[in-house]
């Protein structure tokens, strides 16, 4: 989701404005938000960078308005490279729990 390439830290530049511990959709968002308003953002991820399809760990679900604020960053086209494509339909289960959840696109088409 990152736009632009990270910068080493050397000993001459540990100056920061913000330290932002969690280089997930919030806190990139967040570091690239203040980054573009002249703050000096250091990001801090206990993983390592990078972006996998199938990591159930940074599985994420966009509202519209999410998407429309990525845009306004300049990021939305690089999630859409990424992979990032339209949730169809969703099975929410529970291990150890009878229960589950499901939703499809169509039923909310009849809904509106």
């Amino acid at each position: 989701m990152t736009r632009k390439k990270s910068q080493s830290v050397s000993q001459s530049n540990l100056e920061f404005d913000q330290i932002i511990v969690g280089a997930g959709a919030v806190g990139s968002a967040l570091a690239l938000q203040l980054s573009d308003l002249g703050y000096r953002v250091a990001v801090i991820d206990s993983q390592t960078p990078g972006y996998q399809s199938g990591d159930p760990e940074r599985v994420i679900a966009l509202s519209h308005g999410s998407r429309c604020y990525l845009e306004t960053l300049g990021v939305w086209q690089g999630v859409e490279d990424a992979g990032a494509g339209l949730i169809r339909h969703i099975h929410v289960t529970e291990p150890g729990n009878r229960g589950f959840v499901t939703m499809d696109v169509a039923d909310a088409k009849e809904m509106t």
